[in-house]
């Protein structure tokens, strides 16, 4: 079980036709997660993910199939806390999901 989520993003909205975040998770889980679980899903839908660092182990080979991560638990400290850090890259949207890019067209602001 996960408790105690802390969730703290930065983003870069300077650029056009995409933007650039960073994400940093920290939580604490419990001994007793369920032992049939090989992983820890997290939602996280993007363009491309630039650094991935589970408890500062950078550069983390992790199952990713751009809607949802797939955290191995055996990557992950148990009855401790965890910290899941990423860097990333997206594109604005253009659908009704995610972060949007607007420019008044009255005074060109964005």
């Amino acid at each position: 079980m996960v408790n105690n989520v802390q969730y703290t993003s930065y983003l870069d909205v300077s650029s056009n036709e995409q933007f650039h975040g960073k994400m940093n998770i920290n939580f604490f889980l419990n001994n007793n997660i369920n032992s049939n679980n090989e992983y820890l899903p997290i939602d996280f839908k993007g363009l491309q993910i630039n650094n991935l660092k589970i408890n500062d182990n950078e550069n983390m080979n992790i199952e990713w199939n751009e809607d949802k991560l797939n955290i191995p638990l055996s990557k992950l400290k148990t009855d401790d806390h965890n910290n899941i850090y990423i860097e990333y890259t997206n594109l604005y949207s253009k659908t009704s999901l995610g972060l949007y890019r607007y420019v008044d067209p009255i005074d060109n602001k964005v």
